[in-house]
């Protein structure tokens, strides 16, 4: 591998547009030489996609050497990279990416070693500012994904991100669900296909639903008990609570002793019941 790369520094094929390096056996180290033959020596700079799958011993030290060097300027004309069975759209992510709103790869057979690299893009300065939605759903991850994406949201990753959704990806686990949703729990971000963790010591980001319309923000069972009292002396108000409309839940940010869990879920149906069946006997009086 390494007299290869060397070959190409030296200026062999100098308008190569497609490498096709899929079922080898490249590691980390490999990736590396590459990345520092690059740094040494600029070549590839007609190389438009460049074809990784099928190397399973690469890891997260790899993605990561090569995310940072694209994210610096290597392979200008990189369009394309492809790691497992999703082309990854380079020049998308790194040239226009201020901008991009929003980021959906659902459904697209994406695997950990897709969703590590493009976090390492998604954690360089200024990449993707203004992306508000992020959608991952259905594909092939794991918790090995879950865990670097935490990684780079805690570190401030895609600072405008408002709503992340990674569910029906059944292999990330409860240690999957767990990570993702501390990580965005931190930074307001709603993550609402995803399970409910089963531990009730653990916190959850969760999106209530008023008729099948996704809240904006997480409420408390005192913030809830609140709001139903405040409905119920309104006597001229005769909607229900399952018809409160969203301005009504634009509270303020919880404190750590607000935080909602899956028993505020059920507590929730309990205020909404009581205050249904109050206004009900209320408009017959």
């Amino acid at each position: 591998i390494a007299s290869f790369w060397g070959a190409l520094a030296q200026g062999v094929m100098p308008n190569l547009s497609f490498v096709n390096l899929r079922n080898n056996k490249l590691d980390d180290s490999s990736l590396i030489t590459l990345v520092e033959a690059i740094d040494e020596r600029p070549f590839f700079e007609q190389l438009e996609r460049l074809d990784l799958a099928g190397n399973s011993q690469l890891t997260v030290e790899g993605f990561d050497a090569l995310s940072l060097a694209i994210t610096h300027g290597a392979l200008p004309k990189l369009l394309a990279l492809v790691l497992h069975s999703f082309s990854i759209p380079i020049r998308q992510l790194v040239s226009h990416s201020g901008d991009i709103t929003e980021l959906d790869f659902s459904r697209r057979g994406l695997a950990d070693c897709d969703v590590i690299f493009a976090s390492g893009l998604f954690s360089a300065a200024g990449v993707l500012p203004q992306v508000q939605h992020l959608n991952l759903e259905a594909n092939s991850l794991s918790h090995t994904a879950c865990r670097k994406l935490a990684e780079v949201l805690s570190a401030g990753a895609l600072p405008a991100l408002r709503e992340f959704r990674i569910g029906h990806n059944d292999s990330i686990g409860e240690d999957g669900r767990r990570l993702i949703q501390g990580a965005c729990f931190s930074r307001r971000i709603a993550t609402p296909e995803l399970i409910p963790l089963s531990s009730p010591n653990v916190a959850e980001h969760m999106a209530f639903t008023a008729k099948g319309s996704r809240l904006p923000t997480i409420v408390s069972v005192v913030e809830m008990e609140r709001l139903a009292a405040n409905r119920r002396r309104k006597k001229s108000d005769t909607r229900a609570c399952d018809g409160v409309t969203q301005e009504a839940f634009q509270v303020t940010p919880l404190s750590a002793s607000e935080i909602v869990t899956a028993e505020d879920n059920v507590a929730l149906a309990t205020v909404c019941r009581r205050q249904k069946r109050a206004m009900t006997q209320g408009n017959n009086g």
